[in-house]
């Protein structure tokens, strides 16, 4: 499921938001760290490690 979110996100530009729902959250948890410039995050009914790389001000 991993490698399937990391080809979706190639088509995407940097700046999108991600969003997680369930179980979709330790997927977003994963590819989140490779996109620094995310300029946002949703989670619904789940929850995720936030990375070191989290720039300022991210939307959560």
């Amino acid at each position: 499921m991993i490698k399937r979110a990391r080809r979706a996100l190639e088509e995407l530009p940097d700046e999108t938001i991600l969003a997680g729902l369930s179980m979709g959250g330790g997927v977003l948890s994963e590819v989140w760290a490779e996109r620094p410039v995310t300029v946002g995050v949703l989670l619904l009914h789940a929850t995720a490690e936030i990375p070191a790389s989290v720039r300022p001000g991210l939307r959560i």
